[in-house]
Protein backbone atom coordinates (compact mmCIF):
# COMPACT_ATOMS: atom_id res chain seq x y z
CA UNK A 1 0.00 0.00 0.00
CA UNK A 2 1.04 3.47 -0.44
CA UNK A 3 2.69 5.57 2.23
CA UNK A 4 0.25 8.78 2.86
CA UNK A 5 2.73 10.93 4.67
CA UNK A 6 3.42 14.38 3.94
CA UNK A 7 7.09 14.96 4.38
CA UNK A 8 8.03 17.08 1.45
CA UNK A 9 10.06 19.51 0.81
CA UNK A 10 8.89 23.29 -0.02
CA UNK A 11 10.57 24.08 -2.45
CA UNK A 12 14.00 22.40 -3.66
CA UNK A 13 17.78 23.65 -3.90
CA UNK A 14 18.17 25.56 -7.11
CA UNK A 15 14.34 26.26 -7.88
CA UNK A 16 14.18 29.75 -9.28
CA UNK A 17 12.42 31.88 -6.71
CA UNK A 18 10.66 35.32 -6.87
CA UNK A 19 10.21 36.47 -3.57
CA UNK A 20 6.45 37.05 -4.25
CA UNK A 21 2.78 35.67 -4.61
CA UNK A 22 0.23 37.41 -6.48
CA UNK A 23 -3.57 37.10 -6.56
CA UNK A 24 -6.20 38.56 -8.95
CA UNK A 25 -7.14 42.11 -8.37
CA UNK A 26 -10.82 42.92 -8.05
CA UNK A 27 -12.53 44.58 -10.73
CA UNK A 28 -9.12 45.20 -12.77
CA UNK A 29 -7.35 43.93 -15.79
CA UNK A 30 -4.22 43.43 -13.70
CA UNK A 31 -2.96 40.95 -10.80
CA UNK A 32 -1.76 42.17 -7.13
CA UNK A 33 1.69 40.98 -5.61
CA UNK A 34 1.15 39.67 -1.93
CA UNK A 35 3.26 37.95 0.20
CA UNK A 36 6.91 39.65 -0.66
CA UNK A 37 9.37 37.20 0.98
CA UNK A 38 11.75 39.76 3.56
CA UNK A 39 15.49 39.10 2.16
CA UNK A 40 13.83 37.89 -1.37
CA UNK A 41 14.69 38.73 -4.31
CA UNK A 42 11.28 40.68 -5.11
CA UNK A 43 12.29 42.73 -2.00
CA UNK A 44 15.76 43.30 -3.23
CA UNK A 45 13.96 44.72 -6.09
CA UNK A 46 11.80 47.70 -4.52
CA UNK A 47 8.49 45.40 -4.79
CA UNK A 48 5.27 45.51 -2.41
CA UNK A 49 2.93 43.97 -0.86
CA UNK A 50 -0.11 45.67 -2.99
CA UNK A 51 1.68 46.72 -6.08
CA UNK A 52 -0.25 46.18 -9.12
CA UNK A 53 1.92 43.83 -11.77
CA UNK A 54 1.52 45.10 -15.41
CA UNK A 55 4.02 43.18 -17.04
CA UNK A 56 7.02 41.08 -16.42
CA UNK A 57 9.66 41.42 -19.11
CA UNK A 58 8.38 42.79 -22.07
CA UNK A 59 5.02 40.57 -21.44
CA UNK A 60 1.33 42.38 -20.36
CA UNK A 61 0.55 40.67 -17.92
CA UNK A 62 -3.29 41.08 -17.09
CA UNK A 63 -4.37 38.20 -15.58
CA UNK A 64 -3.42 34.86 -13.24
CA UNK A 65 -2.49 33.10 -16.94
CA UNK A 66 -0.86 35.68 -18.24
CA UNK A 67 1.51 35.67 -15.08
CA UNK A 68 2.01 31.96 -15.04
CA UNK A 69 3.20 31.54 -18.72
CA UNK A 70 5.77 34.89 -18.21
CA UNK A 71 6.88 33.16 -15.52
CA UNK A 72 7.33 29.30 -17.15
CA UNK A 73 9.23 31.96 -19.86
CA UNK A 74 11.40 33.52 -17.81
CA UNK A 75 11.82 32.40 -14.38
CA UNK A 76 15.84 31.27 -14.47
CA UNK A 77 18.27 31.71 -11.38
CA UNK A 78 20.32 34.80 -12.29
CA UNK A 79 18.10 36.33 -15.11
CA UNK A 80 17.42 40.24 -14.44
CA UNK A 81 14.00 40.97 -15.66
CA UNK A 82 11.92 44.31 -15.47
CA UNK A 83 8.47 43.81 -13.43
CA UNK A 84 6.08 46.71 -14.86
CA UNK A 85 4.32 47.92 -11.92
CA UNK A 86 1.75 50.62 -10.92
CA UNK A 87 1.70 52.17 -7.02
CA UNK A 88 -0.47 55.17 -5.56
CA UNK A 89 -1.25 55.51 -10.09
CA UNK A 90 2.39 55.62 -10.89
CA UNK A 91 3.98 53.45 -13.37
CA UNK A 92 7.03 52.07 -12.03
CA UNK A 93 9.87 49.79 -13.74
CA UNK A 94 11.49 47.39 -11.60
CA UNK A 95 14.96 45.31 -11.85
CA UNK A 96 13.67 41.48 -10.29
CA UNK A 97 16.90 38.79 -10.51
CA UNK A 98 15.32 35.49 -10.12
CA UNK A 99 16.80 34.21 -7.27
CA UNK A 100 17.22 30.25 -5.81
CA UNK A 101 14.97 29.36 -3.25
CA UNK A 102 16.96 27.54 -0.57
CA UNK A 103 15.69 24.41 0.66
CA UNK A 104 12.90 24.38 3.41
CA UNK A 105 11.25 21.17 4.83
CA UNK A 106 7.95 20.92 6.17
CA UNK A 107 8.65 18.45 8.96
CA UNK A 108 6.24 16.89 11.70
CA UNK A 109 3.10 16.66 9.50
CA UNK A 110 0.40 14.14 10.29
CA UNK A 111 -0.08 11.63 8.81
CA UNK A 112 -3.43 10.86 6.74
CA UNK A 113 -4.04 7.63 6.19
CA UNK A 114 -6.90 6.82 8.20
CA UNK A 115 -10.21 8.44 8.49
CA UNK A 116 -9.54 8.90 12.25
CA UNK A 117 -6.19 10.75 11.34
CA UNK A 118 -8.07 12.89 9.18
CA UNK A 119 -10.63 13.68 11.56
CA UNK A 120 -8.10 14.60 13.70
CA UNK A 121 -6.39 16.85 11.65
CA UNK A 122 -9.20 18.39 10.69
CA UNK A 123 -10.06 19.02 14.06
CA UNK A 124 -6.75 20.72 14.92
CA UNK A 125 -5.50 24.14 13.27
CA UNK A 126 -1.75 23.86 13.47
CA UNK A 127 -2.08 20.27 11.94
CA UNK A 128 -3.94 21.37 9.39
CA UNK A 129 -2.01 24.52 8.50
CA UNK A 130 1.15 21.74 8.14
CA UNK A 131 -0.82 19.72 6.17
CA UNK A 132 -1.91 22.24 3.86
CA UNK A 133 1.44 23.51 3.40
CA UNK A 134 3.25 20.35 3.11
CA UNK A 135 -0.02 19.75 0.27
CA UNK A 136 0.51 23.16 -1.37
CA UNK A 137 4.39 22.59 -1.85
CA UNK A 138 3.63 19.21 -3.21
CA UNK A 139 1.20 20.33 -5.33
CA UNK A 140 2.94 23.39 -6.85
CA UNK A 141 5.09 21.30 -9.05
CA UNK A 142 6.44 24.06 -11.35
CA UNK A 143 7.07 26.33 -7.93
CA UNK A 144 5.45 29.17 -9.19
CA UNK A 145 3.55 30.15 -6.04
CA UNK A 146 0.48 29.22 -8.01
CA UNK A 147 -1.76 25.44 -8.82
CA UNK A 148 -3.54 24.59 -11.46
CA UNK A 149 -6.30 22.28 -11.43
CA UNK A 150 -4.70 19.56 -13.13
CA UNK A 151 -1.65 20.31 -10.40
CA UNK A 152 -4.28 20.43 -7.49
CA UNK A 153 -6.20 16.78 -9.30
CA UNK A 154 -2.89 15.10 -9.46
CA UNK A 155 -1.51 15.85 -5.94
CA UNK A 156 -4.81 14.77 -3.87
CA UNK A 157 -4.53 11.66 -5.81
CA UNK A 158 -1.34 11.14 -4.93
CA UNK A 159 -1.33 12.01 -1.04
CA UNK A 160 -5.35 11.01 -0.54
CA UNK A 161 -5.53 7.16 1.49
CA UNK A 162 -6.81 4.81 -1.62
CA UNK A 163 -10.09 4.17 -0.41
CA UNK A 164 -10.70 8.41 -0.13
CA UNK A 165 -9.28 8.81 -3.11
CA UNK A 166 -11.16 6.31 -4.98
CA UNK A 167 -14.57 7.73 -3.72
CA UNK A 168 -13.63 11.03 -5.29
CA UNK A 169 -14.12 11.38 -8.53
CA UNK A 170 -11.96 14.24 -10.73
CA UNK A 171 -15.03 15.82 -11.23
CA UNK A 172 -15.05 16.01 -7.12
CA UNK A 173 -11.59 17.46 -6.66
CA UNK A 174 -12.12 19.97 -9.75
CA UNK A 175 -15.59 21.06 -7.66
CA UNK A 176 -13.31 21.19 -4.06
CA UNK A 177 -10.52 23.55 -6.65
CA UNK A 178 -13.16 25.69 -7.52
CA UNK A 179 -14.48 26.01 -4.19
CA UNK A 180 -11.16 27.50 -2.79
CA UNK A 181 -10.37 29.46 -6.02
CA UNK A 182 -12.00 32.48 -4.06
CA UNK A 183 -10.82 35.03 -6.77
CA UNK A 184 -11.75 33.07 -9.29
CA UNK A 185 -7.96 33.51 -11.46
CA UNK A 186 -8.57 29.61 -11.95
CA UNK A 187 -5.49 29.24 -10.02
CA UNK A 188 -4.55 28.52 -5.87
CA UNK A 189 -2.16 30.64 -4.07
CA UNK A 190 -1.47 28.93 -0.74
CA UNK A 191 -3.62 31.01 1.25
CA UNK A 192 -6.52 29.75 -0.67
CA UNK A 193 -5.28 26.21 -0.34
CA UNK A 194 -7.82 24.12 1.27
CA UNK A 195 -7.88 23.93 5.58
Amino acid sequence: TRQHTLHYQMRQVGKPWIGFAVRKAKGKGTILIRDVAKNGPAAAAGLCDGDELVSVASLRVMNMKMFKLAMAEFKRPGLVIDAGILRNNEHLTLKLEIGVKKQVEVGDVPPLTTQDEILAVVGDPVKLEQVATAAFAAADADCSGLVTTKEFVAAMREWLPEDISGALSDSDLRKAFNNCDTDRSGYLGLVEFPR
